[in-house]
Parts: C-alpha cells; sequence; structure tokens
C-alpha cells in the first residue's frame, strides 16, 4: 500500500511540474534587458558615413495581453519602454565625438503558436520612437543636438513557463527608423526577459 501512495504522489508532482504554462488568455508584464547595436547612417553638408555602429546595454519594461485563437494560436498587444545605453565615442588629440540612443517606446501586435503545453513561439511588428543625441567637441567650442525618429519594428522570440505565474523569454527585434536631419539609424535589440502572467 505504501509504495502504491508513494508512486501516485510522484504521478501527482510530475503533473504539476509539466502543466506549468506560461499563462493563455489574459494580461502580463515583465522586465528585460539585453545588448543593442545601432548602425547608423550619417549624411550632411559636413559629414557622410554609411557604418556607424553604436553598442551597448538597453533595458526596460513590457506590457502587454493575449488571446487564444485556438488551441495552438494565440494573438495579442504589448507596449513597452526602454532605456538604451549604445552609444558611439571617438576621442582625439583635438576633439570628442558622443552619439548616444538614450530612450525609446513603443508597441506591437504579436502573434504566434504554443509550441507545446510550456512554450510559446511568436512573432511581432509594430512601432518604435527612440531619442538619439549627437555631442562634438574640440578647441573651439561644444555644439549637441537630438533627434526623435519614428520606426516601423519586427522580430520574435520564444517563451518558456516556469510556473503557472512565470515565465522567461528571449525576444529579437529590428527597428528601421526614418530619416531626420541627416540621420538614418536601423537598431537591432536582442533581450532576455521575465514574464508575470496576471
Amino acid at each position: 500500500m505504501k509504495k502504491i501512495i508513494l508512486a501516485i504522489a510522484v504521478v501527482g508532482l510530475s503533473s504539476a511540474a509539466f502543466a506549468a504554462e506560461p499563462g493563455q488568455s489574459g494580461y502580463y508584464s515583465g522586465l528585460q534587458a539585453g545588448f543593442a547595436n545601432s548602425h547608423l547612417k550619417i549624411s550632411d553638408e559636413d559629414f557622410t558615413t554609411d557604418g556607424l555602429s553604436l553598442n551597448g546595454v538597453v533595458g526596460g519594461v513590457f506590457l502587454g495581453t493575449r488571446a487564444d485563437i485556438s488551441e495552438q494560436a494565440f494573438w495579442g498587444l504589448e507596449v513597452n519602454a526602454q532605456l538604451n545605453g549604445n552609444q558611439f565615442k571617438e576621442t582625439t588629440a583635438d576633439s570628442k565625438v558622443t552619439i548616444k540612443n538614450e530612450y525609446g517606446f513603443g508597441g506591437h501586435v504579436v502573434a504566434g503558436i504554443h509550441a507545446s503545453s510550456s512554450t510559446r513561439i511568436y512573432a511581432k511588428a509594430g512601432y518604435q520612437k527612440s531619442k538619439f543625441k549627437a555631442s562634438y567637441k574640440d578647441n573651439n567650442g561644444s555644439e549637441s543636438g537630438s533627434a526623435k525618429l519614428d520606426g516601423f519594428s519586427y522580430g520574435g522570440g520564444g517563451e518558456v513557463a516556469l510556473s503557472n505565474e512565470f515565465s522567461l523569454r528571449m525576444d529579437w527585434t529590428q527597428i528601421h527608423y526614418s530619416s531626420k536631419n541627416g540621420l538614418k539609424p536601423t537598431d537591432t535589440v536582442v533581450q532576455v526577459g521575465v514574464v508575470y502572467n496576471y
């Protein structure tokens, strides 16, 4: 009898572990952090380049809602806000140039599938707005300026449940910004996030 009770308990614990799902329909929020690269094109009267790279750490928050449209598929909406640490610096004996991607926010339409009872795979597309700032300093003085750029973003990722409430996700995003003041960046962002499902 003891062996039977023990076997039932083991099966029950195993079932509970595999029953952890990354939230079906409902709201969720989370934190994420990772690495970003901005490939920057600059074109004006004084300076032109097609290969300037801004690299650095990024991090932020997100909030979304999702709904199942079948046993396998779902869709949703997600908004985000993040601080960007990717920047370019060049210093010489006579001058210093700094270009930063300071912060951004936006939203996406998300669609995907439940690959298993605990794994979700998704794709997304939407809008992102970011602030870029540039400064130049030499022996004659200094100049600085900034621009808020609108961009079309798309990407995808995956999410694995740790419990019924928490899940871990990996997210990839690329953002193509419109040109403004001679600047035309393209961002590539890879982040890891922790999700809380309400």
